[in-house]
Order: C-alpha cells, then structure tokens, then sequence
C-alpha cells in the first residue's frame, strides 16, 4: 500500500504529521521531496532518469563485452528486412 504522508524533521528525527497505518516497528519505505515542492507535484527528474544521450551511454556501458559484436551495420538502412524479412537494400 502506498501513502503519501507530512513529516517533520528535527535533530535528525523524521516524526508523522498524522497518523500511519503500520504496526509498530515495520520498516516504510520513503521518498524524499524537499521544501518549496507542493505536496502534490512531481518533478520530471522523477519520471526522466537522464537525458536521452545519457541513458544511451548507460546502456552501451553496461552491455556484456562482445554484446555489440554482431549489431549489423546497416541497422538503419535495412530495417525491414531484419524487422520483417524483406530484400535488404545495398548502400
């Protein structure tokens, strides 16, 4: 279950604003939204890990050694046919 609740912090304590829902002693789970945000906006840091250029060098980055290998070189050019079986086109 997923709440979004009001706390205080202080001297290194978080305290509930209101009431929670969970017994004593369970382990929450909590996201961190900072002063000046309303309660009810999300960032788009929160939806969008990266730029898209970054998220592609994520990606290359963590690819097995040798993942890249076998990637046709004509990719772009002859999509159909490795889509969908089609004649490739020479360059």
């Amino acid at each position: 279950m997923q709440k979004t609740i009001r706390v205080k912090y202080a001297n290194g304590v978080l305290t509930p604003l209101e009431p929670l829902d969970a017994p004593d002693g369970e382990e929450l789970v909590m996201t961190y939204e900072g002063a000046g945000a309303s309660p009810n906006s999300h960032s788009t840091a929160e939806k969008t890990p990266g730029s898209y250029m970054e998220t592609l060098e994520r990606i290359w980055r963590e690819a097995p050694p040798g993942a890249w290998d076998d990637i046709p070189t004509d990719l772009a050019l002859n999509y159909k046919h490795y889509l969908y079986g089609l004649p490739k086109k020479d360059a």
